[in-house]
């Protein structure tokens, strides 16, 4: 196969799809050396590029077929943890179970792609992956991180009541502290999703009682006031508010807290007779 260089001064995404193309070609002619040397100079070209993906499948490919079975199997490994929606799925995962490779992946690396799948809303592949990793999955302390992952990919659906029935039923388990609160603040989301602020009220109210991580008890607190927002229970958002301020004075949810407060006040301000302005400073 000759290949004539490639013109100067193409447009990148041009100029890497004519690189895949001709390295497949290569590949297909049994060159793999001139595929992979190609592939090489794509891959270093296409920085954040959508064919980045395509590029280090072919690339794996073509390493396999060398018999650089080390260099394909991280490639692929990369594609199957960052990219898991790019073409070609079913063989890289085929290469690394044949490989062993797919053993090595901890639950987190899987979940990690789980989580990718599920902000793509790709929610039904994320399923079956989860359903797969299930049956496969070494020890209980995977399958309670694989239930976690369910109940939230439910919520992710707006599926409230199946992460409402996933959530009280670890809750009826034998579960560690951190495991029992991140179990209960799902609940207690998915109970005011449902409209059912005062219950989800209570579980947040479960999870400030106790040593919640920093993390949590930050969110907590700007969901429990945001919530009692909703209901019109202004004095307990004002308290939540004012408590998260206190508690985290460079937190995540200052402005929007700040904001929130401000509003309540304005409304109870206008309650009052008359409207005393002097409430809002």
């Amino acid at each position: 196969l000759k290949v004539s260089p490639l013109p100067p001064n193409l447009p990148r995404v041009l100029r890497l799809r004519l690189m895949l193309a001709i390295a497949r070609a290569y590949s297909s002619e049994g060159d793999h050396d001139s595929a992979r040397r190609l592939l090489i100079d794509a891959l270093a070209d296409s920085g954040r590029n959508g064919l980045r993906p395509d590029i280090l499948i072919a690339l794996a490919d073509s390493e396999w077929a060398r018999n650089r079975r080390d260099d394909a199997v991280r490639r692929y490994r990369q594609v199957y943890e960052l990219f898991p929606l790019a073409s070609g799925q079913e063989r890289v995962i085929d290469r690394l179970q044949e490989s062993g490779a797919w053993f090595e992946i901890t639950t987190e690396q899987h979940l990690g792609r789980i989580q990718r799948l599920q902000r793509a809303a790709q929610f039904d592949q994320a399923a079956r992956e989860l359903k797969s990793l299930f049956r496969a999955a070494p020890d209980d302390a995977a399958k309670e991180k694989l239930r976690f992952a369910e109940a939230q990919l439910s919520f992710a659906r707006r599926d409230y009541t199946s992460s409402t029935r996933l959530a009280r039923q670890a809750l009826a388990r034998a579960l560690t502290t951190e495991q029992q609160l991140d179990w209960r603040a799902l609940l207690g989301w998915s109970l005011i999703r449902q409209g059912l602020g005062e219950e989800g009220r209570s579980e947040y109210r479960k999870i400030l009682e106790q040593n919640a991580s920093a993390g949590l008890r930050e969110q907590v607190l700007f969901r429990l006031g945001a919530n009692a927002v909703d209901d019109e229970d202004f004095q307990l958002a004002l308290s939540s508010f004012r408590q998260l301020r206190s508690d985290f004075s460079r937190g995540r949810f200052q402005e929007s807290s700040h904001w929130l407060e401000a509003w309540i006040l304005y409304q109870l301000a206008l309650k009052s007779s008359p409207l005393d302005e002097r409430q809002l400073l």
